[in-house]
C-alpha cells in the first residue's frame, strides 16, 4: 500500500515495514471532553528498523 488516504494523511506500508516511522504525528488535547489538535511534529529522520523492531 502506497500513500493510502487516512484520517492522519497518506500512509504507506510494505511487507517489510508496518510502522509509520516518518509520518507526521498529531498532538491531541482533550478539553471539556472534546479532543482537539493542538500541534504536530515529524521526526527528522526515520528510525532505523533494527531499533524500531527491537
Amino acid at each position: 500500500m502506497t500513500d493510502e488516504p487516512t484520517a492522519f494523511g497518506p500512509r504507506s506500508f510494505s511487507d517489510e515495514i508496518h510502522h509509520q516511522n516518518t509520518a507526521e504525528m498529531q498532538i491531541v488535547e482533550i478539553s471539556n471532553g472534546k479532543p482537539g489538535v493542538i500541534g504536530s511534529f515529524t521526526i527528522r529522520e526515520p528510525v532505523p528498523l533494527d531499533v524500531l523492531l527491537k
